[in-house]
């Protein structure tokens, strides 16, 4: 018995009778999608293959930083700021608080900065941090100037012998 390897099939040969007659609000509701899922792919300038713009996968998460909030001198209460001690707070005293922060600016960078605010909130003590999901490929040319990389780099995150995959599908 030979063992039979498995391929993915386009969604046209997956349809059924009942979603082909509901075919017009699918492909609407596609086509909004589809036009996503398009923005995130660039075309190589020399070869014209279709392939992810790896700059535009990114991630984005948010800490928050409990030794900072747990300080005396960051309560939001001005009351708690004295607890135990004899050093007497003015409570109108503004509490200023610095916080790491990043964003993706128009051009598609992204702009890491830390700011410096007044406490207001517990929000104040989260950092937010966005990092490429993508390494750098062209590490192989750049790192090792002298040797032939270039395989590497034009394979790495994309090599034709994974466009079977995932094989289960």
């Amino acid at each position: 018995m030979r063992p039979i390897k498995l391929r993915s099939t386009s969604l046209a040969t997956r349809q059924t009778a009942s979603q082909l007659e509901q075919a017009p609000a699918v492909a609407q509701t596609l086509g909004r999608s589809g036009a996503r899922l398009n923005s995130v792919y660039k075309t190589h300038p020399y070869d014209g293959t279709r392939m992810l713009d790896v700059k535009q996968m990114n991630f984005r998460y948010e800490t928050f930083d409990y030794e900072k909030a747990a300080l005396r001198k960051y309560r939001l209460d001005p009351r708690e700021r004295v607890l135990n001690t004899d050093v007497e707070v003015n409570p109108d005293e503004v509490v200023m608080i610095s916080k790491d922060t990043a964003y993706v600016n128009d051009n598609g960078e992204i702009v890491r900065e830390t700011i410096n605010r007044p406490l207001v909130v517990a929000y104040d003590f989260i950092n937010t941090y966005i990092v490429p999901v993508y390494p750098d490929t062209t590490v192989w040319v750049n790192d090792f100037p002298n040797a032939n990389n270039s395989m590497y780099m034009k394979n790495y995150f994309s090599s034709p012998a994974y466009n079977d995959y995932p094989w289960w599908a």
